[in-house]
């Protein structure tokens, strides 16, 4: 788990994508430590680009991101 896990993964989603650009529309905190995060993920695959709309909510605690 932990870090290498996070790199595991984004390798494996990003697979060969050319570009991509995270366009962050809104974040907020709780009071919890709660992250919440609107954005828009733009991938480059291929000669053809794709736009995802996504919602993330993050978890911190003592400055690392717990869940």
């Amino acid at each position: 788990m932990g870090r290498p896990a996070i790199i595991a993964f984004l390798r494996d989603f990003l697979g060969d994508a050319k570009t991509v650009v995270f366009d962050t529309l809104a974040i907020a905190e709780t009071a919890d430590g709660r992250v919440l995060t609107e954005r828009i993920d733009h991938f480059a695959f291929g000669g053809r680009t794709f736009a995802l709309p996504v919602m993330g909510s993050f978890r911190f605690k003592d400055g690392l991101i717990t869940r």
